[in-house]
C-alpha cells in the first residue's frame, strides 16, 4: 500500500510535465501558423501553366506571366495541310491572356477562409503542386477575320453527279467532286490551346468531306436515256430583259434529278427573284394588266415545266393560273409564280428517278424529263392527252371616265375589253388504246377585262334663274298692273 501511494505522485507530476509541453508546443504552433498564413506572397506549389508561382508576391507573378506569355503570344504556330503550310501569330489574331485573374486565382490559395482552411491548403499546395490554367482572352471578331482568309483557301464546295443529252449521242454522265470545308470553331480550338505550348507548335488543320448529293455512281446505276416527256414555248428575243430572266430561271431548273416520291417546289429551286440575284425588270401581269416588275417573264419557265409534268403523268402538288391568259401556252396551261406567295410544285410519283433537262434556244425554250419509262416517242403504248376545256365565257363591262379636255359628246376607246373564261383541265392516259385514266386536274377561271372608255362632258342646259336680267322701269310697271287686274 504504501509503494502504490508513492507513484501516484509521479504519475502526476509527469501528466502535468506533459500537458506544459502540449500547451508550450500549441501556442508555438499557433504564433507560426499566424506567421505562417498572415504572408503575403503566394504559396508553395502554385503553377500557373508551366510557370511556377510560389514564393512570388502578386506583382513579381504578373511580371513573370507576362514576360513568359509574351514569347509565346508572338511565336508563329504552324499550320498544315495536305502538303501545304500557312503561319499564325496569336497575338496579331486577337489572343491574349487575362494575368490578373490567373494571379489572383493564385494568391487565393492559402489566403482565404478561416486559419485552418489556410493551413490546409497551403500543406496540400505544398504536398501535391496544383496546377492553374491560364486563361486566354479572345478577340473573336480579330480570329475570325485572321481564319476566314485561310477558310476562302481550303473551301471547295461538293459538285453532283450531271448528265448531259443530245440527240446524237444520247446520254452522257459527268463525275461527282467531293467538296472539303475547314472547320472554324474545332480550328479555333485547337489555336487556343497550342498557343500556350513552347514546343510542337503545329496544328493539322480540320477538314471536313462534303459528299455531294448526287453521286456518279447513282446515275449510272439508272437507265436515263429515254425521254419521258418533253414541252417546248417560243419568247421574243427582241425583248432582251424578259429573255434574260427566262435563261436565269431556266438555268436553275437544269440538271435536276427527281427520286421517286421527291416533290419538286420551282420557288424553292429557283429562289427569290431579286436585283441583288440578277434578275431584272420585264412586264408581268398584275391583276390582269402588265406592269413592269422584277422577274418578269419567269411564268413562262414555270408553265413550259407544267406541261411537261402534265405529259408525264405526274402529280400536280401546286398550281395556280394566271388572271389572264398567256400567250406562250394554250388556254388553261399556264402556271404562275410569285416569290413567297404562290407556287408550282409537282410530284414524281413513279418508282423510278427522273432527271430534268433546260434548254433555251435562239427563241425557245424546252423541258425534258428523262428516265427509265417508255420513251414519249413510243406512242404505241401509252398516249397522255391534255385537254382545256371552256366552261364558260364571262362577258366584259365598259368603264366610263369623263375627260373635260375632250369635245362634249365625243367617245374614245382607250383600251379593248376581253371576255373572261370558266375552264377545266382534264387528262387522259391511254395504253394500248384502252383509256386507264380520265382525270379532272381542276376547275379555274380568268377574270374579264373591262374596256376602258374616255367621253367628252354632255351640254349642260342652264335652268330659268340663271336667265334673270334686270328689267326696266315701264316693264316692272306692265307686271304689276298685270298682277293688280
Amino acid at each position: 500500500m504504501l509503494q502504490i501511494a508513492t507513484q501516484r505522485p509521479l504519475l502526476f507530476w509527469i501528466m502535468i510535465i506533459l500537458a506544459v509541453l502540449l500547451f508550450i508546443s500549441s501556442a508555438a504552433g499557433t504564433v507560426w501558423a499566424l506567421t505562417y498564413t498572415g504572408d503575403e506572397r503566394i504559396a508553395e506549389g502554385i503553377w500557373a501553366g508551366q510557370w511556377e508561382l510560389g514564393g512570388l508576391t502578386r506583382e513579381q507573378a504578373a511580371e513573370l506571366i507576362d514576360k513568359n506569355f509574351s514569347v509565346l503570344q508572338n511565336e508563329p504556330i504552324l499550320l498544315e495541310y495536305s502538303g501545304r503550310e500557312w503561319s499564325i501569330i496569336p497575338g496579331e489574331a486577337g489572343i491574349a491572356l487575362d494575368t490578373e485573374s490567373v494571379v489572383e486565382a493564385a494568391y487565393a490559395v492559402g489566403h482565404s477562409g478561416n486559419i485552418w482552411r489556410k493551413i490546409n491548403e497551403r500543406r496540400q499546395a505544398a504536398k501535391e503542386n496544383i496546377h492553374l490554367q491560364l486563361p486566354l482572352k479572345i478577340n473573336n471578331d480579330q480570329l475570325l477575320a485572321y481564319l476566314t482568309v485561310l477558310k476562302s483557301e481550303i473551301d471547295r464546295p461538293a459538285k453532283d453527279a450531271w448528265l448531259t443529252w443530245n440527240q446524237e449521242n444520247g446520254v452522257k454522265i459527268t463525275s461527282h467532286q467531293t467538296g472539303q470545308e475547314l472547320e472554324l470553331d474545332e480550328l479555333a480550338a485547337q489555336i487556343r490551346t497550342v498557343t500556350l505550348w513552347s514546343s510542337n507548335r503545329r496544328i493539322s488543320l480540320p477538314v471536313q468531306s462534303l459528299k455531294p448529293d448526287i453521286t456518279y455512281d447513282e446515275l449510272a446505276g439508272f437507265r436515263y436515256g429515254n425521254i419521258i416527256a418533253q414541252y417546248s414555248t417560243i419568247f421574243d428575243p427582241t425583248d432582251v430583259e424578259r429573255t434574260y430572266n427566262v435563261a436565269l430561271a431556266a438555268k436553275s431548273v437544269d440538271k435536276i434529278l427527281l427520286r421517286p416520291g421527291d416533290i419538286f417546289s420551282f420557288n424553292n429551286t429557283v429562289g427569290s427573284r431579286t436585283e441583288a440575284r440578277g434578275y431584272r425588270v420585264a412586264p408581268v401581269l398584275v391583276n390582269g394588266e402588265l406592269v413592269p416588275g422584277i422577274g418578269g417573264g419567269i411564268c413562262q419557265v414555270s408553265s413550259t415545266l407544267f406541261n411537261a409534268a402534265l405529259l408525264a403523268d405526274l402529280r400536280i402538288v401546286k398550281r395556280t393560273n394566271h388572271s389572264r391568259p398567256v400567250t406562250y401556252v394554250p388556254l388553261g396551261r399556264d402556271a404562275t409564280v410569285v416569290d413567297n406567295a404562290i407556287d408550282f410544285q409537282f410530284m414524281n410519283d413513279t418508282n423510278q428517278p427522273l432527271y430534268i433537262l433546260s434548254e433555251l434556244g435562239d427563241n425557245s425554250y424546252t423541258v425534258r424529263l428523262l428516265g427509265y419509262g417508255q420513251p414519249a416517242s413510243d406512242q404505241n403504248k401509252k398516249i397522255v392527252k391534255i385537254t382545256s376545256k371552256m366552261v364558260e365565257e364571262l362577258p366584259f363591262g365598259e368603264l366610263v371616265e369623263i375627260d373635260p379636255t375632250m369635245p362634249p359628246g365625243e367617245r374614245q376607246v382607250e383600251k379593248n375589253g376581253a371576255p373572261g373564261y370558266r375552264m377545266e383541265l382534264w387528262r387522259q392516259v391511254t395504253v394500248n388504246n384502252v383509256i386507264v385514266k380520265n382525270e379532272l386536274l381542276g376547275r379555274f377561271q380568268y377574270r374579264p377585262v373591262a374596256r376602258r372608255i374616255k367621253v367628252g362632258p354632255e351640254i349642260e342646259q342652264p335652268e330659268n334663274d340663271q336667265w334673270e336680267y334686270e328689267r326696266s322701269e315701264y316693264e316692272q310697271a306692265a307686271i304689276e298692273q298685270t298682277e293688280n287686274e
